[in-house]
């Protein structure tokens, strides 16, 4: 009888310790699969075979008073055209707007109109109007245009940020 006890403890602990071994096994076997993935999936980044910034996709969003039509950017461009949502008619002047660094000048059009050299505009209540700014692209554009104007209405001095991001020429 004591010696039926004996096994059974011993039979059990012989168990556990198999089953503790197998799933430590499992992890081992899982762990070096998931390191030769991730080392492979490193070395197509580092050698250039897969580039992240070729991945993203441009974005335009803009904050509340404005709507994103749509962006383009080029590897000396950047074009987006946005609609007046702010509830009035805006002045705008290219001297209150700040640029990103890689930017040098910024004009604004008529919807649609990439070609024009406006330094200021009226743009009447829901209206659309394009933005063209002379930028240096690279490999990855992401830069904030922070518009500065007086809200007719109310009188207050109101700022809206428009952020571009995306890769020239995709």
């Amino acid at each position: 009888m004591c010696i039926d006890i004996v096994h059974k403890k011993i039979n059990k602990g012989i168990k556990q310790m198999s089953r503790g071994q197998a799933s430590l096994e499992f992890m081992l076997t899982y762990s070096w699969s998931i390191m030769i993935v991730l080392s492979v999936l490193g070395l197509f980044v580092y050698f250039g075979v897969m580039q992240p910034e070729s991945l993203l996709t441009e974005s335009c969003v803009a904050g509340i008073g404005f709507a994103c039509k749509g962006s383009s950017l080029t590897d000396s461009q950047v074009q987006f055209s946005l609609t007046n949502g702010i509830g009035s008619t805006l002045n705008l002047d290219t001297s209150n707007i700040v640029i990103p660094q890689n930017c040098a000048d910024i004009y604004l059009c008529d919807f649609g109109d990439t070609t024009c050299t406006d330094t200021s505009k009226s743009i009447v209540e829901t209206a659309d109007f394009t933005v063209v700014a002379n930028c240096v692209n690279e490999k990855y554009f992401r830069g904030d245009f922070i518009f500065s104007f007086n809200n007719i209405n109310s009188g207050l001095p109101t700022v809206v940020t428009v952020t571009i991001s995306g890769a020239p020429g995709k």
